[in-house]
């Protein structure tokens, strides 16, 4: 399927008049307005630019002291649709997974009136359907998604897009804007203003696109073409969390101190051997109970108890010095 683009916007009571436009391979604009319905009333417009992945829309209704002419009640509208259809294949993965797209809504709607039963509304709607190849032609029809957004916010759609790495696969995006005002049936003769505002000509934009497995894991580095030569934006990679990072230190840690201790396999042999024989000194000491490590270079030990006596440490007593100044703790 080719890459297309197109739009339609209306304005005016029963969408009175519309203007549709459709080209390939390229974003489109369009623009439809300026109508008046009856005294007192104002011009409705609405405006549309639709590209791959990209949106700008907005449409306006104002009817300022007009009057309801019959007992039907009656309302005007505005809006513009924009549609956009191109061709994915999705690599970094085997066999089928789901397609989720985010995307950052910059606009606003606003809606207000005086009268009696009056209503005026505003939104914007997007959705992106999915059509999956088969092998041996014809097509999928994949599970549509979409969201109302009201106001500037950034949105996930709903559901997910089945897809199968490495086949093409069409997405179809469908935004409208829409702004309405009016009055309710049995309200003849009366007077009313309505205001309805669908400003997103600011941007509704895709920010990324993920994908993930058949048990909601995380994809990491999918890459996707497409065939309107589109670069669509991925999800950022995920960020180890400080957990994971110190656990990452202890590892490199313990690594550098074994590659040190291979260096050096004579102090390790003393290590041990000055542990073997100060155990065996401590089982001929009952009454020793505590030696421990207060200065650096120096040992210490209770009051009226025998300390550890080496040949690797030589001296007696509390004056005995520690070897190559180690500092050390024997427990009982």
């Amino acid at each position: 399927m080719t890459a297309t683009a197109s739009v339609c916007a209306y304005s005016g009571a029963g969408q009175g008049s519309t203007q549709c436009f459709n080209k390939n391979n390229s974003s489109e604009t369009g623009e439809a307005g300026a109508e008046s319905l009856m005294p007192g009333s104002s011009a409705n417009r609405a405006s549309v630019v639709q590209g791959y992945g990209v949106f700008h829309g907005s449409a306006q209704v104002v009817i300022d002291g007009a009057s309801a002419f019959n007992t039907a009640g009656f309302n005007t509208t505005s809006g513009a649709t924009g549609i956009a259809v191109d061709t994915l294949t999705i690599g970094g993965g085997v066999g089928r997974a789901n397609l989720q797209l985010t995307f950052t809504i910059d606009g606003l709607t606003a809606v207000s009136g005086s009268g009696p039963n009056y209503g005026s509304d505003a939104w914007l709607t997007t959705e992106v359907d999915s059509f999956a190849h088969r092998d041996g032609g014809g097509t999928e029809t994949g599970k549509a998604v979409s969201g109302q957004i009201f106001g500037s916010r950034v949105v996930t759609l709903t559901g997910a897009l089945p897809f199968f790495f490495d086949r093409p696969l069409d997405l179809k995006f469908i935004t409208n804007v829409y702004a309405a005002t009016g009055i309710s049936a049995g309200y003849f003769g009366s007077t009313y203003s309505g205001r309805a505002l669908a400003n997103f000509g600011n941007t509704a934009v895709l920010t990324s696109m993920q994908a993930y497995d058949m048990n909601g894991n995380l994809i990491p580095n999918i890459t996707i073409s497409a065939a309107s030569g589109t670069m669509y934006p991925l999800a950022a990679e995920p960020v180890p969390e400080p957990g994971t990072l110190s656990l990452m230190g202890l590892g490199i840690a313990a690594l550098l101190y074994r590659r040190r201790q291979e260096r050096a396999p004579g102090r390790r042999i003393w290590a041990f051997e000055g542990m073997r024989r100060s155990a065996s000194q401590v089982r001929q000491h009952r009454r020793l109970t505590k030696a421990t490590c207060r200065q650096p270079g120096r040992t210490t030990a209770a009051p009226s108890t025998p300390v550890i006596a080496s040949a690797e440490l030589p001296g007696d007593g509390a004056a005995g010095e520690l070897r190559r100044g180690r500092t050390a703790s024997v427990s009982l």
